[in-house]
């Protein structure tokens, strides 16, 4: 399975004494592959040790807490990219085999990183290496065709003002199975999912560089205060702080 996606921001890191992170519901897929140190995350009422070996992928829209044995930091390559649709619906970890092509993919991705003119090079290399990790999350089989035109329908139009009456007509489905349906489906109902949607679109631009008006235009207000009260009640931050302070870490 191929995914459209779009790649913020990535890196290989031993994470400083500060890194850590509480309750963070990232408007992004947070991909990990962990080569050491001692680290966790907090997910859904469970504890996990992000295992060395592995690779860790965290859900979006999803809150979890991360922290690390500052005497022995975590040691990783990471990834921050918004992928059309959902990559996993849960915190997943896949193991990579020493010698496996997921494995030689993570390395390639490792020395592209570091040399930023051999960016659109990484970014192929990247698109090649979720395809691979889809392969292992069956999960997402569940998504059927009609519900993934949904969510490319979404995504297409972030900066209109969908309704939830809307998404059902146009999957041919009546509106209270739809939510039904969407809700088993990605844990969340489509109202929620819409204004998550809304407000990645204007995350994103304003970690590219985008003022708030520009941001609220993109995520479909026309009242930046109306826009600026939405994204502060979401995000637990204004949008002019999270322009200047977001994505600071892996």
């Amino acid at each position: 399975m191929k995914y459209k996606f779009d790649l913020i921001q990535n890196g290989y890191t031993i994470c400083p004494d500060s890194w850590g992170m509480k309750n963070e519901s990232a408007v992004f897929h947070r991909i990990y592959y962990v080569y050491g140190g001692e680290a966790w995350c907090s997910h859904g009422g469970k504890e996990f040790r992000l295992t060395p070996g592995r690779l860790w992928l965290f859900p979006v829209m999803q809150p979890y807490t991360l922290w690390q044995n500052t005497a022995c930091p975590l040691d990783v390559l990471w990834f921050h990219a918004e992928i059309e649709g959902w990559l996993c619906l849960k915190l997943t970890s896949l193991e990579v085999t020493a010698g496996s092509s997921t494995f030689h993919l993570l390395e390639a991705l490792k020395e592209l990183g570091a040399e930023p003119e051999h960016f659109e090079e990484l970014k192929k290399v990247f698109g090649v290496f979720l395809s691979l990790a889809a392969e292992q999350l069956p999960g997402l089989r569940e998504v059927n065709g009609r519900m993934q035109s949904v969510l490319e329908y979404i995504n297409r139009n972030t900066e209109r003002e969908l309704t939830v009456e809307a998404l059902a007509e146009y999957a041919g489905m009546d509106r209270s199975y739809f939510s039904r349906k969407f809700k088993s489906l990605f844990h969340m109902p489509p109202n929620q999912y819409l204004l998550a949607k809304r407000l990645n679109a204007a995350a994103l631009r304003l970690t590219a560089g985008a003022s708030v008006y520009e941001a609220a235009r993109a995520a479909g207000y026309a009242d930046e205060k109306a826009f600026s009260r939405a994204f502060k009640n979401y995000m637990e931050i204004p949008p002019g702080e999270y322009r200047k302070s977001h994505i600071v870490q892996p």
